[in-house]
């Protein structure tokens, strides 16, 4: 008797048995955009500072390096968050990136090369942009991509270039020490 009602009891469903319920929405988030959309007088004042920056075509971005050593391969940013526009590249950390990671971060294998062509790459256009990012967490992915096709589009300065030159050169060397490697062996 005891077995019929335990197999009787695992066989029908118990309310224990059913998916829970699902949560219950988010609240608006921390920056005072409401949960229905993006009411530009309710949000909070860092925010529309922000969105007004961006309109006038300033980024965010990071400068993304790589370490290489045998088969360990490290993928950092260099000194966090930087805002940029036309006349304020963080040139400095960009050639330092470049050059650290066009020197040392091809030399982890499997993965040096790789993640060095990908920073190499973010470098190319003078860092990684986040602000789409960024003000997908605020404002929602809608508002941001209308607030990002209606503002100025940043210009790289003169030292973009010096640092497409260094990725160039970078490459070209890279792939002659892989060449007379080749042909050595």
């Amino acid at each position: 008797m005891l077995f019929r009602k335990v197999v009787a009891d695992m066989l029908s469903p118990s309310p224990a048995s059913f998916p829970p319920a699902p949560p219950p929405p988010l609240p608006p988030s921390q920056f005072g955009v409401p949960a229905g959309g993006h009411e530009e007088a309710s949000l909070h004042p860092d925010v529309i500072d922000f969105l007004e920056r961006v309109k006038r075509g300033e980024r965010v971005i990071t400068i993304p390096y790589v370490l290489s050593i045998l088969i360990l391969t490290l993928q950092r940013s260099m000194g966090g968050i930087h805002y940029v526009n036309s006349s304020n590249w963080p040139m400095g950390r960009i050639i330092i990136a470049t050059i650290v990671t066009s020197i040392f971060g091809w030399w982890g294998l499997p993965f040096g090369p790789i993640f060095s062509l990908i920073s190499l790459y973010y470098l190319w256009f003078g860092g990684r942009d986040q602000t789409r990012t960024m003000l997908k967490s605020m404002v929602g992915p809608v508002e941001a991509s209308r607030i990002l096709a209606n503002a100025v589009k940043p210009k790289p300065t003169a030292g973009i270039w010096i640092i497409r030159t260094i990725i160039v050169l970078d490459i070209y060397a890279v792939v002659q020490l892989f060449l007379t490697i080749i042909q050595g062996a």
